[in-house]
């Protein structure tokens, strides 16, 4: 299918919790197979196809936390929240910050191109979402507001008093995909010092 190594490892999950591979799936992963958007400007895997390995990781939280928890969410619909919630990152892809001198900066490696509408993460990552698949208000929600507290695309009351446990269970699988599995750009170069 793909030479993408994180998309293989998706469709493994996918099998493992004996979620099929849906059309609308084929269709998503075609479209972004060679998309080696980073994950982060700075931050969590800050390099390339890191958002795919992100997705992966958010995927494999999720369902963990599903099961491990009887929280009793379909696979199929945590699956396809999980690779809808960044596909923002893969419309907006993320450059290389090359300085003056010519070298890409070790601070911060990657930035965002600052031409096109930007409608916002989650609104984006909902819209772009929504042309592969059907989604429910649940399902809808957890894309958008994802981020929870660290939105700036809505107030944090709204999301305090709406989000529903599905979202907050997509929110937790990414804070905990990217503030504990994955591997830090900032905290690698601490490391090095």
């Amino acid at each position: 299918m793909t030479d993408n190594i994180w998309i293989q490892k998706i469709t493994e999950l996918c099998a493992e919790y004996n979620v099929g591979v849906s059309s609308q799936m084929e269709d998503f992963f075609k479209a972004y197979a060679d998309n080696d958007a980073p994950a982060s400007t700075q931050h969590h895997l800050a390099k390339e196809f890191g958002n795919w390995e992100h997705i992966y990781n958010v995927c494999k939280s999720a369902l963990m936390l599903n099961k491990v928890f009887n929280l009793g969410y379909s696979e199929y619909s945590i699956v396809k929240v999980c690779l809808c919630h960044d596909i923002e990152k893969f419309e907006n892809k993320a450059v290389p910050n090359v300085l003056k001198s010519g070298k890409v900066s070790e601070a911060k490696p990657y930035v965002y191109p600052k031409e096109g509408v930007f409608l916002g993460h989650g609104v984006t990552s909902l819209i772009e979402g929504l042309k592969y698949f059907s989604m429910d208000g649940l399902e809808k929600q957890a894309v958008l507001m994802h981020m929870a507290m660290y939105s700036y695309e809505l107030d944090t009351d709204t999301i305090k008093d709406r989000m529903t446990r599905f979202t907050k269970l997509i929110h937790f699988a990414d804070d905990i995909s990217a503030s504990l599995i994955e591997e830090s750009f900032q905290d690698k170069k601490k490391g090095d010092e």
